[in-house]
């Protein structure tokens, strides 16, 4: 059977005018071309659909019967187009995005705020997440991209760079170093170390090691989460090494970050997604947001 919407549109326009001349105007075409397309949709159904006389064209029993079908098949189907345009027109729609939690306050929650006031229509949702579980919900589908430090990827994920931050060393504003602007690796060997345990074990040390930087850190703490060590930091118990990109967080513990180099050691942050799955037009717009508002707050840290 093949029975096409220009036939589906011509049988519903004239049952609704009961006749051809109104409904060819609706239409745009000719009472010739439409009496054809009926005839047509006649002749793949192998039914009558109207009656015609010289004087009205009405419904027949079985085109009673069909029109109300045909209906509510014609408007899901003017819907679903509806609503893949307006998607494609970022008219609606919704983006998932997971992330660590420090990423989440300093980066995602500014930047989903810049964007929902250029596209208010599109929802926005946030997954917080652990550094070592940031990537599961990508992987079972719950989201269609991640923003996060970099970490060993399956082959079916896509990495894509966002940015590089260096690592500084974070202290309160009476520090010995608080007036400096540089320091070196070589400095940190009197402070009491407050570090993220798996950052700082396979980022800074294998990196030191590498330049021959021998140094006896006075390891005191060791914590899981950001926040923990900024104030901890922000209660004069050490200094912390972290990422600048935190610089928003760390802000609110009122501590300075001081440039540490010899060498100079970055974190770089990326976007995830699936190299099996095309992204919504939504998420795709999201991320060239995302893109363009990381650049500018980089420059505004750094």
């Amino acid at each position: 059977m093949n029975i096409s919407l220009r036939q589906i549109r011509a049988f519903i326009a004239v049952a609704r005018h009961g006749g051809f001349t109104e409904a060819a105007r609706e239409l745009h075409l000719t009472q010739s071309a439409t009496s054809l397309l009926i005839k047509e949709l006649e002749n793949e159904l192998g039914m009558r659909l109207f009656d015609r006389t010289t004087r009205k064209v009405t419904l027949t029993q079985l085109g009673e019967e069909f029109v109300s079908r045909a209906q509510r098949v014609l408007d899901e189907l003017e819907s679903a187009v509806r609503d893949v345009s307006d998607l494609a027109a970022l008219k609606r729609g919704i983006v998932k995005v997971c992330t660590p939690q420090t990423l989440a306050t300093t980066l995602l929650a500014p930047a989903m705020a810049a964007f929902r006031h250029e596209h208010p229509e599109i929802v926005l949702r946030l997954i917080d997440s652990r550094l070592d579980t940031m990537l599961r919900p990508l992987m079972n589908g719950e989201t269609e991209c991640v923003v996060g430090p970099d970490v060993p990827i399956e082959p079916h994920i896509e990495r894509q760079s966002l940015f590089d931050s260096p690592y500084v060393l974070w202290c309160r504003q009476d520090h010995r170093l608080a007036t400096r602007r540089v320091i070196h690796w070589s400095e940190l060997g009197r402070d009491a170390l407050i570090v993220m345990g798996q950052d700082f074990a396979t980022r800074v040390q294998p990196v030191l090691r590498e330049a021959s930087v021998e140094i006896d850190f006075k390891t005191t703490y060791e914590v899981a989460y950001m926040t923990t060590a900024l104030g901890m930091a922000s209660a004069g118990l050490g200094v912390t090494i972290a990422p600048a990109f935190i610089a928003p967080l760390a802000r609110a513990f009122e501590l300075k970050a001081i440039s540490i180099q010899k060498p100079k050691i970055l974190r770089a942050v990326s976007i995830f997604t699936r190299r099996d799955k095309s992204l919504s037009p939504a998420a795709a717009a999201f991320l060239e947001f995302l893109r363009e508002f990381a650049v500018k707050q980089q420059r505004a840290v750094h």
